[in-house]
């Protein structure tokens, strides 16, 4: 299988045939398992998290042996240069919520966040200072109104937005 996106699989195991995922640079090898990928095509950062069973993550460039084994409650990630992060504990409810129009960042830059709301909503974001993207952000999103969330990035950023259409523009506050 190929992907482009974020999916959610469970694969029944048959032996002799393994179940493979090629995610923009990622190859995931697969048994017998549920898990989910995260490898959209614009993020050169391939997330892997397993709920049951495990799995092996590796580059497409690099060779089996240099590949990780995900278990059960782990997540890892295929960072731009290919090589995959040692596999964490996480929770991996919060990866999964985006099947519930759900979505959960822990200290991720506001680019994460955008890019979300660009997949779900449509919309184009423009800043007036590309370093905002950087900025970090702890926000919890449950199939909220768009409107609602744009309000809340521009609280906990300071910033003022103006929607027209489907392009947001985020500026820096004027100053009284």
């Amino acid at each position: 299988v190929t992907l482009n996106g974020e999916g959610y699989f469970e694969v029944a195991p048959e032996a002799g045939r393994p179940f493979i995922v090629n995610a923009n640079q990622a190859v995931i090898r697969v048994l017998g398992t549920k898990f989910n990928i995260r490898a959209w095509r614009q993020n050169r950062k391939i997330k892997v998290a397993v709920v049951e069973g495990r799995i092996s993550l590796r580059s497409r460039e690099s060779a089996d042996r240099d590949a990780v084994v995900i278990s059960r409650g782990q997540v890892s990630v295929l960072d731009e240069k290919g090589k995959p992060s040692e596999p964490a504990v996480a929770d991996i409810q919060t990866c999964l919520g985006w099947i519930n129009n759900e979505a959960v960042f822990d200290d991720e830059p506001l680019r994460e966040l955008l890019s979300q709301l660009e997949r779900w909503y449509g919309l184009s974001f423009v800043l007036d200072n590309d370093a905002l993207m950087d900025e970090r952000l702890t926000v919890h999103i449950e199939n909220e109104p768009v409107g609602d969330i744009l309000e809340l990035i521009a609280v906990l950023t300071d910033l003022e937005y103006e929607r027209t259409g489907d392009s947001v523009f985020f500026k820096s506050r004027a100053i009284n």
